[in-house]
């Protein structure tokens, strides 16, 4: 990397303390600012945090005014995408004082050239509980020490300089295409993008609350639950990196035997907190259409009376009378027939299609009824062979 790509921030206050306050931008360089005050210094800061290695060759001059070494220390996780970065976390590993989740930290031990910050935590992975002794990667909590120059950059701070757009971890579908009943659902997947990922196999952790049509599962297995999400424990949450549609066994398409809309709301956790709760969690309601199964079958059907018994029906308008059992009800030869869309009503004995019997036919249930595909069936909704 070529040193006109890096930002470099230089501040030289009344005390003649050479302070830098600079992170690399990503996949950027760097350009040179100075500042008499501290805190103009850390508003201007618009770039991510280097490690400790990359520190000196980022700053004109990596000591102080009195030529001691700065103390550079940062939260490790957010050097690399696989740990979340700047833009994918939440929470940082580092405490100053009171305040919670700082991003990084610069130290001078002023005109004593000693350093008196302690850390009660880690430095660069082994275990420290007293005076910082160099540069490198912190977990734990800083105490301040009055003799000393100290300034920090909180996550949220520095996740604003660095232009992070949006939550740190998203679930990228904005709706499921629909499907129709009887008829296989293709494997539609949900994605999500950001955060901390889980290592190996399994990056996020997830879970869908709502109800799906019969016939269609949400794969893993387990990932649909009845209560709100947020109230189930995370180690009941499946491991995916995404969820898919399909069947019983998640071997395949799975098949929807029932129409309707079905709200379904998918939640996705990260590994933010790989010890406790807080991590970053990203929600979404999607709505999942199945309409109903296409009806195809003949263009108009014949149809017989096999109640058992004289009755009249209404066809087409027109009030077929006294139709004995067996006998048929439609009549080809007027082009009285049961069409697409229509229905047959049964009534009373009386000759006028007055009194209703309470029953009827419909094209759809004719379709169904004509297994042998002849256009022949019964009023009772059976298949029969046309004479």
């Amino acid at each position: 990397m070529h040193k006109e790509n890096f930002r470099i921030l230089i501040v030289d206050d009344e005390k003649s303390f050479l302070l830098l306050l600079s992170k690399i931008l990503e996949d950027t360089g760097y350009a040179v600012k100075g500042f008499t005050d501290p805190e103009e210094a850390v508003k201007a800061v618009d770039s991510f945090s280097p490690d400790s290695a990359a520190f000196p060759a980022v700053v004109r001059n990596p000591n102080d005014a009195f030529t001691k070494a700065l103390i550079y220390v940062y939260d490790n996780n957010l050097t690399s995408i696989t740990t979340g970065g700047i833009c994918g976390r939440k929470t940082t590993g580092i405490t100053v004082g009171t305040t919670p989740n700082v991003a990084f930290v610069v130290i001078s031990g002023s005109d004593d050239y000693t350093i008196d910050t302690t850390l009660n935590g880690t430095l660069n992975g082994s275990p420290i509980n007293g005076v910082i002794t160099g540069s490198g990667y912190i977990t734990g909590t800083i105490t301040v020490n009055d003799n000393d120059i100290i300034k920090w950059i909180t996550l949220d701070e520095l996740r604003i300089k660095a232009g992070c757009q949006g939550a740190q971890l998203k679930i990228l579908n904005n709706e499921l295409p629909y499907g129709f009943q009887n008829s296989p659902y293709s494997s539609v997947t949900t994605f999500a993008d950001g955060g901390v990922p889980f290592t190996g196999v399994g990056k996020y952790r997830w879970c869908v609350n709502g109800t799906l049509p019969s016939g269609l599962y949400l794969c893993p297995s387990n990932v649909l639950e009845a209560t709100n999400c947020l109230s189930v424990d995370e180690s009941n949450w499946e491991r995916s990196d995404t969820t898919t549609f399909g069947n019983s066994t998640c071997t395949g398409n799975g098949t929807p035997t029932s129409s309707g809309t079905f709200n379904l709301t998918f939640f996705v956790r990260d590994d933010n907190d790989q010890s406790g709760n807080n991590d970053n969690i990203a929600q979404k309601t999607l709505v999942l259409t199945i309409n109903p199964a296409a009806v195809t079958g003949c263009s108009a059907y014949r149809v017989w009376n096999n109640i058992g018994s004289t009755y009249d029906f209404m066809v087409d308008g027109n009030c077929r009378n006294n139709i004995v059992n067996g006998g048929e009800i439609t009549e080809q030869g007027s082009n009285l027939l049961l069409n697409s869309g229509e229905t047959i009503d049964r009534y009373l004995q009386f000759g006028t299609c007055w009194v209703s019997a309470g029953a009827s036919l419909t094209y759809n249930q004719a379709v169904t009824a004509d297994t042998d595909g002849d256009c022949c069936v019964n009023f009772n909704g059976t298949d029969r062979t046309c004479p």
